[in-house]
């Protein structure tokens, strides 16, 4: 930044000179040319240009240390977008696969446990059926419904006769 100060206070300083040697050319109004005045213009005007030239070259390198710059970036950018899209085409074939096999596992698990829950359910009538025809009605129900009931090891039997037996067992 003191090279780009340093420089533009020099430009300006040579405008400066060359502006008021101009004004003083006006102001004289001599008519007849001097090779003096002429040299000191020419001097004033190739100084003028080389601060220019060099000030254009300058200019000229920052152009190219910047578009170097914004190049390499560039690159990088382009660089991490390419891995990024490499990755991602290698992923997403992948993640497809595994979410198709696992939807088809799903479904057969499913499909098993409805085939399971179907022959369970056939089962589960089976025992209520053989339960009612095992015991009798009452027992059976307390049996299908969970309740509690008392086994018939833990029963007392009493020897009645047997019409009192087929009075007891018709209630």
């Amino acid at each position: 930044m003191s090279m780009q100060s340093e420089m533009s206070s020099r430009v300006a300083s040579i405008l400066e000179d060359s502006i008021e040697y101009r004004r003083e050319l006006i102001l004289d109004n001599d008519a007849s040319p001097s090779v003096d005045n002429a040299s000191q213009w020419f001097n004033y005007l190739t100084l003028y240009i080389d601060l220019m030239d060099r000030a254009q070259s300058k200019l000229a390198d920052e152009i190219d240390q910047n578009t170097i710059k914004a190049g390499e970036d560039a690159d990088s950018v382009m660089t991490t977008t390419c891995f990024v899209f490499v990755i991602e085409l290698a992923i997403y074939p992948l993640f497809v696969y595994l979410s198709v096999r696992l939807v088809s596992r799903i479904k057969v698990i499913g499909s098993s446990l409805a085939v399971k829950s179907k022959h369970l359910l056939k089962e589960q009538r089976r025992n209520t059926e053989l339960l009612s025809q095992m015991y009798p009605k009452c027992i059976a129900l307390k049996c299908v419904l969970s309740d509690n009931y008392t086994p018939f090891s833990h029963v007392s039997l009493f020897l009645l006769p047997f019409a009192s037996f087929l009075f007891f067992s018709n209630k």
